[in-house]
């Protein structure tokens, strides 16, 4: 009977799992390009010039945002596009550089959707390789089927992010992802002497990946040394701008006129079901890293996801690394909960 219910649960995870990725890969080919995608692909085309244009927020790279129907009205554009150095670092451009060069054409706007289009497979395949590497996380350890079922429910609640036009799928943060999931995967294995490696091109693929890379150092104090990678960055925008935070002032820009607590709140809405499910376990591995009998890494991951996803901009796709850390979460504090029943 054991075995008949394992093998139920095991083709349900994998059904699961299989509609997910499908209606994920939906959402990114069926979404118009996003206005930082688009800059972000622009930039990326034109290496190693790190500069930016308004113009290249729309569809077409070449019309004012100001005169754009399909934008609102915004003295936001030139202000935070009209940079000569970009506010994020340079890696993830210089990883995507041969994709998009085989990939995009300007030529037309036939070709741009098309490129599009193309461009969002490979998002999706980095997308799956995230998705997939944490629920093996999350389920490796007891090889469970129930609980790699179980750990799927924070994915499902997170169909709420992949709803909504305009969000940044071929961009910084899906290399920051996939970094941050290569050093999960070598943590703890024989490989864990290279983490520094992932952690490192992690950092430098967006300032934000700061937040990520704090649970490892609170692990491994020697990780902070990752963060002196982005000394290239700051001596780029020193040099070129004469201030060395030139970043900084750029993105505080982005969430002017917003009341933090009201971002806060408008972004915890969106993530209800998600936050209900992932609330108990995230609690318990708290309780168990406190009494000792378990790691604080996952719960300070999840507290680090959150931070970025909930706090910063009403940007769905920054709560995409919240999702991961919940997978991470649900499989971590169901896994110490059946490992201390069976002690009893």
């Amino acid at each position: 009977m054991k075995n008949k219910l394992d093998k139920i649960c095991l083709v349900l995870s994998i059904v699961i799992l299989a509609v997910m990725l499908n209606f994920i890969l939906g959402a990114f080919l069926g979404q118009c390009l996003a206005g930082d995608e688009a800059v972000f692909i622009r930039i990326t085309d034109r290496l190693p010039d790190y500069s930016s244009r308004a113009e290249w927020f729309t569809r077409d790279g070449v019309t004012d945002p100001d005169n754009c129907d399909y934008l609102p009205p915004s003295p936001f554009y030139r202000t935070a596009y009209d940079k000569i150095i970009w506010h994020h670092p340079p890696l993830a451009n210089y990883l995507a550089y041969p994709i998009v060069k085989l990939i995009w054409s300007e030529d037309s706007t036939a070709t741009i959707d098309e490129g599009t289009k193309k461009i969002r497979w490979v998002a999706w395949v980095m997308f799956a390789f995230c998705i997939l590497s944490a629920l093996y996380l999350a389920s490796k350890k007891l090889k469970s089927s129930k609980l790699l079922l179980l750990s799927t429910a924070p994915l499902i609640a997170s169909i709420p992010l992949f709803m909504h036009w305009g969000q940044n799928w071929f961009y910084h943060d899906t290399f920051m992802l996939v970094f941050l999931m290569i050093a999960l995967l070598m943590r703890k294995t024989k490989y864990e002497k290279f983490i520094y490696i992932p952690l490192a091109m992690m950092v430098c693929c967006k300032l934000t990946a700061i937040f990520l890379l704090l649970p490892f150092i609170i692990e491994n104090k020697k990780t902070a040394l990752c963060s002196l990678a982005l000394i290239p960055y700051y001596l780029q925008c020193y040099i070129v701008t004469g201030d060395w935070v030139y970043h900084y002032t750029v993105l505080a820009r982005s969430a002017e006129g917003r009341d933090r607590i009201d971002i806060l709140w408008d972004n915890a809405n969106v993530m209800i079901p998600f936050l209900a499910i992932t609330t108990l376990p995230f609690l318990y591995t708290v309780y168990n890293a406190i009494k000792k009998q378990g790691e604080w890494l996952y719960p300070t991951l999840f507290v680090a996801t959150c931070l970025i996803g909930l706090g910063w901009t009403q940007s769905l796709y920054q709560m995409t690394p919240m999702m991961l850390a919940g997978i991470l979460i649900m499989g971590k504090g169901i896994g110490q909960f059946i490992q201390r029943r069976s002690k009893q």
